[in-house]
């Protein structure tokens, strides 16, 4: 009874394939979110990846020229298939908008893989042993022509590696990585070209590649991913942290142990705005928060609720902690000064304590409770202006 084997070599390539294929799918739970746009191209690249290193396994595991001739049919138009994935890839998260006429590449790309996947596509090429027993195709004038178009693609995505890295990317270690990547690239052109038809140090770069590719693709969405996130968390005219950020994190910090809350209210906010401009009251607003957060410890989060409302979050706090607490935070913004043509504005903040844990209810209800008392002292203060 015949069996098949596949030989040990090629094991590294089917991981390769099938890592490709799960990274897909995982990259596909993306694509109906803020980050479709690149979820997108890189969900078709991740499929034509696993697509050209199945056809490599096979290639490489074939034990006859005829069977190596047949898999060498999809080889050819696999490769071209990949490149132009792995260059749509690189124009998404480069920030690059891909252009609507590259859809009509890709077309071209799979109908190239099925002109060749034609049984009646006439294939003068031959097949032979190079020394490690594996099967690659003949030197000629054609094939060498056709791999020339390949490491010319190679080159090109290389290239746009690079102009990506140098041009956006910056100073910091991904710009040698993405160097390093692109050299491999290059390095493999010359590999499947020269250096595979009399040596066996094909196998272990097409595999590694592959892993290079998949580890760059999940690299770049999570980065993107956490960069959304950040701009989310972060309330972009305060800089202090946003109020969907405050909620998620006051609820965490409370299932953890006690939390104390300031409720910080800028006086005459509105009368800053009209007299000088929305732009001194940011920077009004700018420094206060600048001032709170540097008073605060390396776990307590100045939140923006709101117009002139900021709310500070002290995981931890102990309860008789309260009008220290808010002494160092009245401090701190009455100190946050704006220079505004010859004179400065000073600011005034009415501030309001509260504190909880887990039994005495839910976050919502700390911020409600730190919001009456400092409505109460500013009543308070009201009151005795009055008198």
């Amino acid at each position: 009874m015949p069996t098949a084997t596949i030989p040990l070599p090629v094991l590294p390539v089917w991981a390769v394939a099938l890592s490709s294929l799960l990274a897909g799918g995982v990259f596909l739970t993306y694509a109906n979110t803020y980050w479709r746009a690149i979820a997108g191209p890189l969900v078709r690249t991740c499929l034509a990846g696993a697509f050209f290193w199945t056809v490599s396994a096979c290639l490489q595991g074939s034990h006859s020229e005829a069977t190596a001739l047949w898999w060498n049919r999809l080889f050819m138009p696999a490769t071209p298939l990949f490149l132009v994935g792995i260059i749509e890839s690189e124009m998404a998260v480069g920030g690059i908008t891909v252009p609507r006429w590259y859809r009509w590449v890709w077309v071209g790309a799979v109908a190239l893989v099925a002109f060749f996947a034609d049984p009646r596509t006439m294939f003068f090429f031959h097949m032979h042993r190079v020394p490690d027993g594996y099967w690659l195709v003949a030197p000629s004038g054609w094939v060498l022509l056709s791999r020339g178009l390949l490491v010319a693609g190679g080159v090109a995505v290389a290239l746009a590696i690079l102009w990506h890295i140098f041009r956006r990317q910056g100073h910091g270690p991904r710009r040698w990585f993405y160097a390093a990547v692109a050299l491999l690239a290059l390095l493999m052109g010359f590999n499947d070209s020269v250096w595979a038809q009399g040596h066996r140090t094909i196998y272990p770069t097409t595999w590694v590649a592959g892993l290079i590719v998949v580890a760059a693709l999940w690299f770049e969405l999570r980065r993107e991913v956490r960069a959304t996130y950040a701009r989310l968390d972060t309330d972009q005219v305060s800089r202090a942290s946003s109020r969907a950020f405050g909620e998620l994190y006051g609820a965490a910090s409370l299932e953890e142990g006690p939390v104390g809350a300031v409720f910080c209210d800028i006086d005459d906010f509105k009368v800053v705005n009209d007299r000088y401009g929305h732009a001194v009251g940011d920077d009004l607003l700018r420094a206060i928060v600048a001032g709170v957060q540097a008073v605060c410890g390396p776990r307590d989060r100045v939140v923006r609720l709101g117009g002139d409302e900021l709310l500070v979050i002290l995981p931890g706090a102990a309860a008789e902690a309260g009008a220290a607490i808010l002494a160092r935070v009245a401090v701190a913004a009455q100190a946050a000064t704006v220079a505004v043509g010859d004179g400065t504005i000073v600011p005034s903040v009415s501030l309001g304590w509260a504190w909880s844990d887990i039994r005495q209810g839910t976050f919502a209800d700390l911020v409600e409770r730190a919001d009456g008392a400092m409505y109460e002292r500013k009543r308070s203060r009201r009151s005795a202006l009055t008198r």
